[in-house]
């Protein structure tokens, strides 16, 4: 290809990547707002002295900014409720504008550093349509409802990226942030920090601890006795969508296993427990292969991270932005793949991709999950024959 033609498509990929990423950010912004407004209320009640974790706190505070109290009910660490004191002290609208904006930078240095965490050695537009396909699969959906999946991704991939610099303090860093949603990324934090001392690199752990420890004080002195609250009915928003303290609208549905083999396939409570052990049996075995045959951090936190999302009670399809780690491994493979394996890998994500375009209930995202498993494991599978070849076995 003549160079000045590499170059215009590398340019066109480039700013197609970056208008992408900001007309969704702008588009999320003109539809009116979704779960921000939850955590702006929250940094306006620390501010005036409230406990975050007093849903009836919370309720008249979503009712002066918005207009109405809705199901946003407080589920994260203290130290996150900190994060949004800065935001809480300008006007809503700007607040909202100024988050989605962070969400947008925050997004970009992600992939950069998954690409770098990887050492995966892509360039010019092949680089910039990875980057464009991670935004379409999870972060717009992720960024219309104004929720913390990206920041939960950069953290993890502060922490991939700073393994390979051998910076155990960032490293550290970065799961504490990944640690803002547990029931997403505990497990694979849990798993990968196991792997890591089996290798017998820099002390992640300890910094871990320290970090939480340090968050924990600091949220303690700015949001004192937060521990206090009364916990009847504490995790009703979980389970039921509510408008306001006690006033339950409806049941919610979540893109998790349960709900997937109770809907798709009509399972019964026992039915869809012993459905969802088997899958999760499937998922941890391809995660012990993984660990003991493949020498790679990005490989074991990409397969805890989709073995976490297969079995967790409690997620929705917006945490699902987390799967570009695993998505960024089966890509940066995808040169040492055999042809027609490559358009089966390459078919496997555009149908993951295409379940954002046809579904109407959120337990149908659950094929997307899947989707990105099935690739994940066609290209594990790969992956050791190649390496079965190399040592002549």
């Amino acid at each position: 290809m003549p160079a000045i033609s590499r170059k215009h498509l590398d340019f066109a990929a480039k700013l197609l990547f970056f208008l992408t990423l900001i007309g969704f950010a702008i588009t999320s912004f003109l539809q009116g707002g979704m779960d921000f407004r939850g955590y702006y209320a929250v940094g306006k009640l620390v501010l005036r002295g409230g406990n975050p974790y007093e849903y009836a706190q919370i309720a008249p505070v979503l009712e002066e900014v918005t207009g109405w109290q809705g199901n946003n009910a407080y589920y994260y660490p203290p130290w996150f409720a900190l994060l949004f004191v800065p935001l809480a002290l300008l006007p809503f609208q700007v607040a909202r504008g100024v988050w989605l904006g962070i969400n947008a930078v925050l997004f970009y240095l992600s992939l950069e550093y998954l690409r770098r965490g990887l050492q995966w050695q892509v360039s010019g537009w092949a680089r910039w349509i990875a980057y464009w396909a991670a935004i379409l699969m999870f972060a717009v959906y992720c960024m219309v409802r104004e929720q913390v999946g990206i920041l939960t991704l950069f953290g993890l991939a502060l922490a991939l990226k700073s393994t390979r610099e051998d910076r155990p303090a960032l490293v550290g860093l970065g799961f504490v942030i990944a640690l803002a949603k547990p029931r997403v990324t505990a497990l694979a934090i849990l798993l990968t920090g196991l792997w890591m001392r089996s290798r017998k690199t820099a002390p992640s752990a300890l910094w871990t601890a320290v970090w939480l420890v340090v968050l924990a004080l600091v949220a303690s002195v700015a949001i004192p006795r937060w521990w206090e609250f009364d916990r009847s009915g504490f995790a009703e928003g979980i389970t039921y969508q509510l408008d306001g303290p006690d006033q339950i609208a409806s049941r919610r549905i979540y893109a998790t296993a349960y709900h997937f083999f109770a809907y798709v396939f009509r399972m019964s409570a026992p039915q869809q427990y012993l459905a969802t052990a088997v899958i999760g049996l499937l998922g941890g075995g391809l995660a012990a292969i993984v660990w003991r045959r493949i020498d790679s951090a990005c490989a074991v936190l990409s397969v805890s991270t989709m073995l976490s999302l297969l079995i967790t009670p409690y997620v929705l399809q917006y945490d699902y932005v987390v799967l570009t780690i695993p998505l960024f491994w089966i890509f940066s493979h995808m040169r040492s793949l055999h042809l027609w394996l490559r358009v089966i890998v390459i078919v496997v994500l555009v149908a993951s991709f295409s379940v954002q375009i046809w579904q109407t209930w959120s337990y149908q995202g659950y094929w997307q999950l899947l989707g990105v498993l099935a690739a994940f494991a066609l290209v594990v599978k790969a992956e050791l024959s190649r390496r079965r070849i190399a040592l002549g076995m």
